[in-house]
């Protein structure tokens, strides 16, 4: 076998192995990002690749801001945090200039990366469900076992788009296995409902609205009429279906008009009207404390305490029963089973989806509310971390604090701020455009934005369809996540981000029978078209 060929094959591979290894397993992304260094280092031609990094511009963009991000380490106090985050970030370096330089790949290659990455989702989501089923949780974030489950969202909605890519549009594979595609799809929007990951959720049907938009542009009649129905049917269905359960999470169903003050032992019930509504019905309506203690030593060997107690109010609210010794001794030992798990709410691990996810969050809104609580709000707390973050960057406004600084100063805001949230440490701002405001001022954040948009200005392939799909599941995130600041995230960012800019394309990628050819318009030698 030809040197070239070996090196063609490493290459390959090691791409597979991060697109494979990127929602699975950080020391994978090391090995794969390892391998596919040294592969392109010792596979040599130097001259080619240079010229076809010139013929690339977007590439040295991108790789550019690796350095950027390292000048903020010069004045940081916190180096070995700053260090190891710069170490996190080589995939912006590598990336773009090893997919941009190295031999084109056949359709038949490219989708081996797509399959790669694919595999990887479907064995998280096969390892999380046998998580569940098997293991006892008490926070159903905690069934993605590999990684965050918000970054796991994102690698669940970029394998849906490219599972029905592949089952529309690649005409090479037979009918039987289209449709293993877009059942693989159906599997991961279904684990999107089951893990109650709102994120994606969200995500999910941005990158539906936005498909609905794209392909109204299809010079096919019946088929935009067709994508018009779908669409738009599939998106009064979700909000019609959002208004409902939210209308009769926070309409109460109980006649107060006939309030009874004594239990059917006699005992008084504690009767606060103005009390929070939840799933219908108001928390501190028929409560009787006392029952409650006396019957719970009866069927649970879990001590009575506050923590017992106030899960078993709400899971007898949530269930439409009173809270007494009847009703707590009428509970089946599931029941039992998840009050003693903390589970508060009987529609946190019954039901589907968007009422899983949308529960705690109108329960959090409502102690927001009534009390200014936002410890069980993520998205109260989000907008306490912006407020933070937006002031320290107004005191940091040019250079910023430095990286690996970031995350201590928000820390100091908060307890300058005497915020209720500066009991948590080390929780960063949870935007990324502030984030990168907060390491590098506002020179690093205006780089960032010229790094994501300028390869709309340069690729062609910018315009394709999969990419504008991938460019929205990255920049929406950035929003609500810091993103870019795990391997995880960088690495679905970086790699996916140069394999659609610089390897994929689309007449390939859909018929392993296209040719493939260099696009540098002065390597015209046939010694530089290597045909697979």
């Amino acid at each position: 076998m030809k040197r070239d060929n070996i090196h063609h094959y490493i290459y390959l591979a090691s791409l597979s192995l991060l697109a494979f290894a990127t929602p699975l397993s950080n020391f994978m992304l090391s090995i794969g990002g390892i391998l596919i260094c040294a592969n392109w280092i010792f596979s040599g031609n130097w001259q080619l690749k240079w010229q076809r990094l010139k013929e690339q511009p977007a590439a040295i963009w991108l790789s550019l801001f690796f350095f950027l991000c390292a000048i903020p380490l010069a004045y940081a106090a916190h180096l070995d945090v700053g260090f190891a985050n710069l170490l996190n970030k080589l995939p912006f370096l590598y990336a773009p200039i090893i997919l941009a330089t190295s031999d084109p790949l056949s359709g038949k290659e490219q989708r081996a990366i797509a399959n790669s990455f694919i595999i990887g989702v479907f064995i998280g989501t096969a390892a999380s469900y046998i998580h569940y089923f098997t293991q006892p949780i008490k926070d159903i974030r905690e069934i993605s076992v590999f990684i965050s489950h918000i970054r796991f969202s994102l690698c669940l909605d970029l394998a849906i788009c490219f599972a029905i890519y592949m089952g529309i549009k690649v005409k090479s594979y037979p009918l039987s296995l289209r449709v293993g595609y877009l059942t693989l799809s159906a599997w991961f929007g279904t684990y999107l409902f089951f893990a109650q990951t709102l994120t994606g959720i969200v995500l999910l049907f941005l990158l539906l609205l936005f498909a609905f938009f794209y392909l109204l542009k299809s010079r096919q009649v019946v088929g935009r009429k067709l994508v018009s129905v779908v669409c738009v049917s599939v998106i009064l269905i979700f909000a019609t279906y959002c208004f409902t359960v939210i209308k009769s999470y926070y309409t109460p169903t109980d006649d107060e008009t006939k309030i009874e003050s004594h239990t059917a032992n006699g005992n008084p019930y504690e009767n606060d009207t103005s009390s929070i509504v939840e799933s219908g019905h108001k928390i501190n309506m028929y409560v009787c404390k006392k029952e409650l203690q006396e019957t719970w030593g009866q069927i649970s060997n879990v001590p009575y305490d506050e923590m017992v107690e106030a899960t078993a109010i709400r899971y007898l609210n949530s269930k439409g029963m009173r809270k007494d010794a009847a009703a707590l001794a009428s509970l089946s030992q599931q029941d039992i089973d998840n009050i003693e798990k903390g589970v508060a709410n009987v529609d946190y691990i019954n039901g589907f989806g968007i009422k899983r996810s949308l529960y705690p969050i109108l329960f959090s809104i409502s102690l927001y509310n009534h009390y200014g609580m936002m410890q069980y709000s993520t998205v109260f707390q989000r907008f306490e971390l912006w407020k933070a973050g937006c002031a320290v960057c107004k005191k940091h406004f040019w250079f910023g604090v430095g990286l690996g600084d970031h995350k201590p100063a928000i820390d100091q805001q908060l307890d300058e701020n005497q915020s209720a949230l500066n009991y948590k440490r080390n929780m960063g701002a949870h935007n990324q455009f502030i984030t990168y405001c907060l390491i590098g001022g506002v020179f690093l954040l205006l780089y960032f934005l010229v790094v994501l948009f300028i390869p709309f200005f340069t690729q062609k392939n910018s315009r394709n369809f999969l990419y504008m799909l991938f460019f929205i599941i990255v920049f929406c995130s950035l929003f609500m996540e810091d993103t870019l600041e795990s391997q995880v995230g960088i690495s679905l960012y970086a790699i996916f981000n140069a394999f659609l800019l610089f390897v994929y394309k689309k007449e390939q990628f859909e018929d392993s029978s296209v040719v493939i050819t260099e696009q540098s318009n002065t390597e015209n030698d046939e010694n530089h078209k290597p045909e697979y």
